[in-house]
């Protein structure tokens, strides 16, 4: 969600917005000053319980003079989080079917081809542990952010320049959303076709290798 606030003093209000945000058992995240004298406004970041969300926007807007904007919004991940799920199972089958053919390799080209392939396994493991890691942490905890300014400024800021900050906001959540489809697309599909293609090359070699002895013998004349 987001905040703004008109305020008395963007300093005293900066420090008790921190001071708020820590007594909620969350922390700022990401801060910046802007401008100077009468017209210095402040923006923070807030990282607070989810379960807290709503107090600590109570607690900031009695910092306000003048309350200029409140927003929210949630994202159910429960779809994301599932596909991550199944996305894992995959991915450690494939490392279990690489392990068995990796015991099976009989010369090192092959050994070198299959353990290129279980550390690209694991690779896309790792990432893919991770990202549901920060999902769990985005459930536990909101993400506020607190714009502050000077009491009789804040109208200057709400004509092109917030309908700029707004459409950059919305922008980046657009990203945030496309970028995490393409993540889950291709950590869910990549592993199949490496797998068959090493396997149709593996069981070649291996049939071209007969004994010499299955070989028929060329007719006598």
């Amino acid at each position: 969600g987001s905040v703004g606030l008109e305020v008395r003093s963007v300093v005293d209000a900066f420090e008790q917005v921190q001071v708020i945000a820590a007594g909620a058992g969350g922390f700022v995240s990401d801060s910046t000053f802007t401008g100077g004298g009468d017209s210095q406004s402040a923006r923070l970041t807030l990282r607070v319980p989810a379960d807290r969300f709503g107090d600590v926007v109570t607690q900031l807007r009695g910092l306000a003079v003048e309350v200029r904007s409140i927003s929210s919004n949630s994202r159910d991940v429960t779809g994301e989080v599932t596909d991550l799920e199944a996305t894992l199972r995959n991915l450690r089958a494939v490392e279990t079917q690489y392990a068995t053919l990796l015991g099976r390799a009989g010369s090192i080209g092959d050994v070198l081809q299959v353990q290129e392939r279980l550390n690209q396994v694991r690779l896309q493991i790792d990432r893919t542990e991770a990202r549901r890691a920060f999902l769990r942490s985005q459930t536990e905890m909101s993400t506020l952010s607190v714009i502050l300014q000077p009491v009789g400024t804040a109208e200057h800021g709400s004509g092109l320049r917030g309908a700029a900050a707004e459409a950059w906001q919305a922008s980046l959540d657009t990203l945030e959303g496309i970028a995490t489809a393409a993540v889950v697309v291709a950590v869910y599909s990549w592993w199949i076709v490496p797998l068959v293609v090493f396997a149709a090359v593996l069981l070649r070699r291996r049939s071209g290798r007969r004994p010499a002895s299955d070989v028929p013998a060329a007719p006598v004349g």
